[in-house]
């Protein structure tokens, strides 16, 4: 089952600020997680789902949707600023997120 890859504007935003050679290794594991989302990346505690993706010093952070086969892409942030980016999401938000890019 493949699944529909949906881009949040801060993500969009954010990725096209990496530099080009980040860009393509993201490319390359985002396509990957179309075939197993949860063969690759790391479960964040917040919400069923809810997980991150290293990229080099970077963290992508996306979001599962079985019931819609769909993995929403939500930001991404240096590994400096994780925590700070974990603090302010909540599981709220994340929904909030899903349904304003359904």
């Amino acid at each position: 089952m493949t699944y529909e890859l949906v881009f949040d504007k801060n993500f969009e935003k954010s990725y096209r600020k990496l530099d080009k050679s980040l860009q393509i290794q993201g490319n390359k594991k985002i396509i990957k997680l179309k075939e197993n989302p949860y063969a690759m990346g790391k479960p964040l505690g917040i919400l069923k789902g809810f997980r991150e993706l290293y990229l080099g010093s970077y963290r992508i952070y996306y979001f599962i949707q079985d019931n819609k086969i769909r993995i929403l892409f939500l930001d991404l942030s240096h590994k400096d600023e994780q925590q700070k980016y974990l603090n302010q999401i909540t599981a709220e938000k994340i929904r909030q997120l899903a349904e304003e890019n359904s």
